[in-house]
């Protein structure tokens, strides 16, 4: 609401958060207002790849609970469902003309951004 000038309005974030759609109104609510909206989603390396095959313990680094389990027999599921999230937020932004960026925690963020700054370039 203080915005008063058009303006870059950047999030970085892993978009954890209990309503999604929370999340993707506050930055329609931005775009709507004029202003350029960009969205780095952060997904760790291993939430990618999920290569996990022994038993395992995972703990949610936010509210600290943890789930044990044998990684093979959830892999399909997780990896359809973490999709899934990425297609929501991916599509959702599409629509809003958001500029929507996915970072793998393997790369460093200064060349993941400075790789984005070089794409947007090209754009121009």
């Amino acid at each position: 609401e203080r915005l008063t000038k058009r303006g870059l309005v950047i999030l970085i974030s892993d978009l954890y958060d209990e309503n999604p759609d929370q999340v993707l109104k506050a930055l329609e609510h931005f775009r709507y207002g004029g202003h350029e909206v960009i969205l780095f989603h952060i997904l760790d390396h291993q939430e990618l790849a999920f290569e996990f095959s022994q038993v395992s313990r995972f703990v949610d680094s936010e509210t600290d609970e943890e789930i044990v389990t044998t990684p093979p027999v959830i892999r399909e599921n997780y990896q359809e469902s973490l999709q899934n999230f990425i297609n929501h937020y991916r599509s959702a932004t599409g629509r809003s003309d958001i500029d929507y960026n996915m970072i793998d925690t393997s790369t460093p963020l200064d060349f993941a951004l400075i790789s984005y700054l070089a794409k947007r370039e090209g754009l121009m």
